[in-house]
This record gives C-alpha cells, sequence and structure tokens, in this order.
C-alpha cells in the first residue's frame, strides 16, 4: 500500500493535486512492480482592486494603469475578467509585455473595478505596482523587496486618495461710507477642473468649521472687509 504525506505529516507538498490514493498492488515472486505518481499543480485567481477618493467626478472614471509582475513563467492559460460595480463582468485585456517569459503583465482599472486572474500556479511570487500619479496618493501596493505568495483568496486593494490644498479668500472694500466696510458680503465660491465640477454634498472646512458644497459643487462665504476665509 502507497499513500502520499497529507497535510500536516512529513513531506508534505502544498500545492499539488495527487491522481492517487492509498495505491495497492501485489510485488509477484521474481517480478517488478511498478507504481507511479503524478502531482498536477494547483490555480489560484489573485483579485486586484482598485478604489479612488475624490470629489472631482472625472477622477472616479480615469484609468489607473497597473504592472503586475512574477516570479516565474505564468501558464498562456491564464486569463481575466473584470467586474464593476453595477455592471456585469467582462472579459479583460491583458497584456504581457515580455511574451517570451511571460512574467509581467499590463492593465488599466477605474474606479470601483476590480481585476480577477484565474489559472495561477499555486505558491508563485507576485508583485502589484500602479504608475505614479502626482496628483494623487496611493496605498496598497506590494511593493515589498520581495514578492508576495500567492495562497488562497490572495486579494490586493490600491487606493488613490487625492491630495489636497487650500484656498484662502479675502475680503476688501474701498468706499468712504463707513457702514459699507461693516457690511456681510456673500461671496460663491465654485471649484472646477475644466469642465469637471466638485460634487454636491462635497466636504470642506471654513476656518476651522465644516461645510459642504451645494448643488452646483461650489460653497458660499460670508465676509467683512478685511476678513480672510481659508478653505481647505
Amino acid at each position: 500500500s502507497i499513500k502520499e504525506a497529507a497535510s500536516g505529516e512529513i513531506g508534505y507538498q502544498p500545492g499539488f493535486t495527487p491522481n492517487w490514493e492509498n495505491e495497492t498492488g501485489t510485488i509477484t515472486k521474481n517480478g517488478t512492480a511498478e507504481a507511479t505518481a503524478t502531482n498536477t499543480k494547483q490555480t489560484l485567481p489573485l483579485s486586484i482592486a482598485k478604489s479612488v477618493t475624490s470629489a472631482l467626478a472625472s477622477d472616479h472614471t480615469k484609468p489607473f494603469n497597473f504592472t503586475v509582475k512574477f516570479s516565474d513563467s505564468v501558464p498562456a492559460t491564464v486569463s481575466g475578467v473584470i467586474s464593476t460595480e453595477g455592471a456585469e463582468d467582462v472579459p479583460a485585456t491583458l497584456t504581457f509585455t515580455d511574451n517570451d517569459t511571460r512574467k509581467e503583465l499590463t492593465f488599466s482599472l477605474t474606479d470601483k473595478q476590480t481585476l480577477k486572474l484565474t489559472g495561477l500556479p499555486y505558491g508563485i511570487g507576485y508583485t502589484v505596482d500602479e504608475t505614479d500619479d502626482s496628483d494623487f496618493t496611493t496605498t496598497g501596493e506590494v511593493t515589498a523587496d520581495s514578492y508576495a505568495t500567492l495562497a488562497p483568496n490572495a486579494s490586493v486593494t490600491v487606493t488613490n486618495t487625492k491630495k489636497e490644498g487650500q484656498l484662502s479668500v479675502t475680503k476688501s472694500v474701498s468706499s468712504a461710507v463707513n457702514s459699507d466696510k461693516t457690511k456681510s458680503y456673500t461671496i460663491n465660491v465654485t471649484f472646477k477642473k475644466t469642465a469637471d465640477t466638485v460634487a454636491a454634498n462635497t466636504k470642506f472646512v471654513v476656518n476651522g468649521v465644516e461645510t459642504t458644497s451645494d448643488a452646483s459643487g461650489g460653497i458660499a462665504l460670508t465676509l467683512k472687509d478685511g476678513e480672510t476665509a481659508v478653505i481647505t
């Protein structure tokens, strides 16, 4: 009787599926019996998700470019689908930049999209790197000096957070009438990037007080002569 070592036993090799278990046979006199065990490497999926935090609507449809590097060649049978929140899955366009070795893969994702790769060899090493974008702070990449090891339920979420600045608005009144300098003036501030406006109900802080933008993506300031509002 021949039995291959199972999980928890000495000699067990994870990541393989044997084609036999508890094989038995008979050795005849002066004969030679043969037993062959074939181990097939298991495959696992890898999920890579994209998340964007930004007040600009265009940032949520903007494609971000990724590079995944593997520690060894991956088979040609590797495929992928892209899941988008609220939509049906679609086949992913996977580009191997090194067709001969198939160790480096590139693709693009937008906010709330997830790429699920299937057919990757159990235990293969991988890194996930996003092309730098100076407008965002990026977290979640797998860019350690050594590869991460593909294991069951492996997933990576890369988050881009829009970098913030501040705007100072100062009111100045030139008038010989003193009461004009004590009046309160309403100043409407609208934020735009080209044709893209800030979404309604975006949170801002004005002089330390939190406020939200109106339906047009702007905020209204009330200032008197010499007063300044700092918007962050």
